[in-house]
Formats: C-alpha cells, sequence, structure tokens
C-alpha cells in the first residue's frame, strides 16, 4: 500500500510540473503574439500614412502641371497650394469657399483621420534675400512656407505615426524651385 501511495504522488508531481510548464509556454505565446499584432498595427499604420503621402503628391488640386514645371520635377505648385488653401483676407477678391473646405468630404474619404502639413526647408524661409527679385510669395496672403493642408484628428487618439515625405516646391513667380518636406500624421485611435 505504501508503494502505491508514492507512486501515486510521483504521478501527480509529474502532472503538476507538466502542467505548469504548459502554462509558461501559454504566458510566452501570449506574449510573442500580442508583439506580433502590435508590429504588424505599426506597420498597417506606416502603410497608410504612405499611402496618404502618396495620394496628397498626386493631388491634382496642388500638384505642378509638367509644361509649366521644368526643371523642377514632380512639384508642388505654391501658387496653386495657396489657392486650395485659399487664405484670402476678409473682403478679400473670392467669395467661393475654398476647395479644401468645398470638398471636405471627399478629402476626408481620401486622407482619413490625419493631418498633413507641407515645410519649406530650402533655401532658408528665414532669409527674404534668397528668393530672388520676386520674392517667394507677395500678394493677399501674405510670405507662407508651412502650410497645413488637411487637419483632422479624431477626437479622441493614442499617438501618431508621422511620415516625412522630401517634395519639390515651384514658385512660379520666380521659376524657381525650392525644397520641402511633407509631414502626413497618421492618428493611433
Amino acid at each position: 500500500m505504501r508503494k502505491a501511495q508514492i507512486k501515486m504522488g510521483e504521478t501527480i508531481a509529474v502532472l503538476v510540473v507538466f502542467f505548469i510548464l504548459i502554462m509558461v509556454g501559454l504566458v510566452i505565446y501570449t506574449h510573442m503574439r500580442e508583439q506580433s499584432i502590435e508590429k504588424k498595427r505599426i506597420e498597417e499604420q506606416e502603410l497608410k500614412g504612405v499611402e496618404i503621402a502618396t495620394r496628397i503628391s498626386q493631388l491634382p488640386d496642388i500638384r505642378c502641371d509638367r509644361s509649366m514645371c521644368i526643371g523642377c520635377t514632380d512639384a508642388v505648385d505654391i501658387l496653386k497650394l495657396e489657392t486650395f488653401l485659399d487664405e484670402y483676407p476678409e473682403g478679400g477678391d473670392n467669395p467661393d469657399p475654398p476647395l479644401n473646405k468645398t470638398f471636405a468630404t471627399e478629402y476626408f474619404n481620401m486622407f482619413g483621420e490625419s493631418t498633413i502639413t507641407i515645410n519649406m526647408l530650402y533655401p532658408d524661409p528665414s532669409d527674404q534675400n534668397n528668393f530672388g527679385e520676386y520674392g517667394l510669395w507677395i500678394g493677399p496672403w501674405g510670405f507662407h512656407t508651412n502650410w497645413v493642408i488637411y487637419n483632422r484628428p479624431p477626437k479622441f487618439w493614442k499617438a501618431y505615426k508621422p511620415i516625412y515625405v522630401p517634395i519639390n516646391l515651384y514658385n512660379a513667380f520666380s521659376d524657381e524651385c525650392y525644397f520641402g518636406v511633407m509631414n502626413v500624421s497618421v492618428y493611433e485611435q
């Protein structure tokens, strides 16, 4: 009888160790699976940002016509950009609402909940002497080197992933090409 009790105790101890090993394995598997899901979510967010950046850079509302931008390939036309944003002063010449507000639903379908900005980097925007005889942009809008193309963040978000894309900016007044960066921020809810 004593031998049977010892044998039974050994069997129970082996089963306990076996189940503990199974539990440790499940915990490790769950942790690895969570990391894999997080990595995939970040990758999808980055792909969405690249997709939005591609869409905005190909948008005919701001893209420079090939026949006009000689020597400045795949450029954003500063004049079109300013018209797109339509920052006329009060009592200005244009009574129509700007394109980015007129087609807000269409742009939301294209860009979702994100923020898109363009910043001029070269030549140095703080030095007006860098922009030739006409300057960069003197007119009803003033002098701009930073533009907010689209800004529609969700009400509640945890984090955002910025995607930076180098772009050319074409100044039709001086027929010059500048260098800038487009920042596409995709929000995580």
